[in-house]
């Protein structure tokens, strides 16, 4: 398995790695698609409180209801587009390589 030099650096922190490891979930990440998708639409839940305005300790209510739809095609996008495209799908696979490995640092 090839893995890029980059992917087992620990100079620049990746905060959802990092969040994954505080927790100690590294052990029960093993669908990365997945997880993709839902760090994409915490990103974007988290922009809409900023461009809203909204307290970052207000919870955002309606928030499953109203980003499930962004995740769904998220997913459809990586299966539907990324999956079938070779090229794609390579680096796709390249990337989750690198999650994978950078994971393993924090067992």
């Amino acid at each position: 398995m090839r893995v890029p030099e980059f992917c087992t650096s620990t100079e620049r922190p990746v905060s959802l790695l990092n969040t994954i490891r505080e927790l100690a979930l590294s052990q029960y990440v093993e669908e990365l698609d997945s997880l993709a998708c839902v760090a994409a639409v915490a990103v974007c839940c988290a922009l809409e409180k900023v461009k809203y305005r909204i307290s970052a300790d207000v919870e955002f209510s309606g928030a499953t209801s109203t980003f499930k739809g962004l995740y769904n095609e998220l997913m459809d996008y990586i299966e539907g587009t990324i999956k079938k495209c070779p090229r794609l799908r390579e680096r796709w696979e390249d990337y989750k390589k690198c999650i994978k490995t950078r994971l393993a640092q924090y067992k």
